[in-house]
């Protein structure tokens, strides 16, 4: 996991939001980029050895899957029960993007419902994006979700201690 190279693509990909790219593409990206600043989350929660984290976070690897992270997330008291619950929303939204082909758009009742759900931060997002309350649309709360995200994703410390030092294995 290469911190700086993921922030600042991270932050390319997040303002590629908004740009005129499909819903699929916005819904794929937007939660990538959030699962990204997850696992960076919960691996500064853990000891530090890189190998054996890189191992067991690969995509094929035991928590390697989104709704993992955002379960260990709130089992390591990374955010509130309700950023947990919007998370998981995100992760329903991006999924079925990706994997239902008869999805193609925000306006798709499951994903407007999934969207209408989205709390965390959605008023301020919006604000900092420069988008009035009047053009609330579901692509936009989807958006304003993914801007709230990388502003308190990357706000939690990484560590609550300095990580104990370990002897290599």
């Amino acid at each position: 996991m290469a911190d700086t190279v993921d922030a600042k693509a991270e932050k390319e990909a997040v303002d590629e939001l908004n740009l005129p790219i499909s819903d699929r593409a916005c819904a794929i990206v937007g939660g990538a980029t959030v699962e990204g600043m997850l696992q960076r989350l919960v691996v500064g929660r853990l000891v530090h050895d890189p190998k054996l984290t890189d191992s067991i976070f690969g995509s094929t690897q035991a928590f390697g899957a989104f709704a993992t992270k955002i379960r260990l997330g709130w089992l390591t008291g990374c955010y509130s029960e309700d950023i947990y619950r919007d998370l998981l929303a995100i992760k329903d939204i991006r999924n079925k993007f990706a994997h239902d082909l008869q999805v193609t758009s925000f306006d798709d009742p499951y994903i407007a419902n999934k969207t209408s759900g989205l709390t965390t931060m959605q008023g301020f997002a919006r604000v900092a994006m420069g988008k009035p309350a009047e053009q609330d649309t579901s692509r936009l709360r989807f958006i304003s979700a993914i801007y709230g995200f990388q502003i308190i994703l990357r706000s939690r410390p990484n560590r609550l201690t300095p990580p104990p030092e370990r002897e290599p294995t």
